[in-house]
């Protein structure tokens, strides 16, 4: 192999590393926080930015073990309206009043958000989630 090939494939293996080894969300300013009813989880949502459409602010979500305040999920997602909302889930019955479909408990951090947006987060977090908030920070990413 040339010696530039080895360098350009070198440099390239390092920034997909580095992108996706290490997190690169910012702290946020203005953080608001809650408990969950049972007090096993504390969410923080933390404003990153103002967007291009009036009134609409990017924000980092998380979520914490209340316990040992330790991370176990991070998102970032954009809105006009915020709130926090612990849900215990919901029962979707059809006309026999059989049940066809439970959303398990879960966190959401604005109103009107979707599913996948990243502003909620199920309870306790899915594996990807934990496994995507156990990512180191740089010091120069804080």
């Amino acid at each position: 192999m040339k010696r530039r090939t080895k360098l350009i494939l070198t440099f390239s293996i390092f920034i997909i590393a580095y992108s996706l080894v290490f997190d690169h969300t910012p702290n946020g300013v203005n953080c608001e926080t809650s408990i969950s009813p049972n007090s096993k989880y504390m969410a923080e949502r933390c404003t990153l930015s103002l967007n291009t459409w009036p009134g609409d602010y990017e924000y980092v979500a998380r979520l914490f073990d209340k316990k040992t305040g330790k991370l176990l999920a991070q998102s970032t997602f954009d809105t006009m309206e915020t709130s926090f909302n612990w849900s215990n889930g919901l029962d979707y019955s059809d006309d026999g009043g059989k049940t066809v479909k439970h959303d398990g408990a879960s966190v959401y951090f604005q109103r009107g958000g979707e599913e996948g947006d990243g502003s909620n987060f199920e309870l306790p977090p899915s594996l990807w989630d934990r496994l995507l908030a156990m990512r180191p920070r740089l010091p120069w990413n804080r």
